[in-house]
């Protein structure tokens, strides 16, 4: 999805909102889960 609105239909700024709000949503997942492996 993302490549494909970013690169095959050169919307640039729009791959990078949608790159962006993966990021966010992977930091969301990934952040609980390191503080909970370490913490034991």
């Amino acid at each position: 999805m993302m490549y494909r609105e970013t690169f095959a239909s050169a919307r640039y700024a729009y791959g990078a909102s949608i790159a962006t709000i993966l990021l966010g949503l992977v930091v969301i997942l990934v952040v609980p889960y390191i503080y909970r492996a370490y913490r034991r």
